[in-house]
């Protein structure tokens, strides 16, 4: 397939718009089966933003239950990396948002993910690996939220302990 060779060269590379028409194309022009698989190639190469679009349309045309909440899932957990996903620098407020985003997107993953679980097919792994990697995103926010605190400096902090408590 010509888009999994495109998602692997441009791992490293900035995306090009020409690239986005012919990946769209591409998967306009191919089966349902073909789709799915063409968006897992793009959550594995980190193109979370193709992989939004590919499971939304998949969604769309999915005729199980079973299977629609399976695709929300996995829209969910694109959705949840993309807003992790940053080039840029960004501020501390910027960054607890984008970890908060991800941590709603990856409950609503599990909500999917335990919605499209059946007796014959149960989905254990995939709920609890997506709950620890929302669980992981809570600390990292804890630990953002916490080196966010404005404090006293740690100098002034013991000056002013030391002038207080005279030996």
């Amino acid at each position: 397939m010509v888009c999994t060779l495109l998602f692997q060269t441009s791992v490293d590379k900035p995306w090009l718009l020409q690239q986005d028409g012919s990946i769209m194309n591409a998967i306009d022009s191919v089966d349902f089966w073909s789709s799915y698989k063409i968006g897992r190639q793009a959550t594995r190469y980190g193109h979370h933003q193709f992989a939004i679009r590919i499971f939304l349309l998949s969604v769309i045309e999915s005729v199980l239950n079973i299977l629609y909440f399976w695709l929300v899932s996995l829209n969910e957990i694109s959705q949840a990396e993309n807003c992790l996903i940053s080039k840029t620098a960004k501020s501390n407020q910027e960054i607890i948002e984008s970890i908060s985003q991800a941590i709603t997107h990856y409950m609503k993953a599990i909500s999917a993910l335990k919605a499209s679980t059946i007796p014959q097919h149960s989905l254990i792994f995939q709920c609890e690996y997506a709950r620890l990697r929302s669980e992981v995103l809570g600390a990292h926010l804890q630990l953002q939220l916490a080196c966010s605190c404005k404090n006293f400096p740690a100098t002034s902090y013991s000056s002013s302990c030391s002038c207080s408590n005279p030996r």
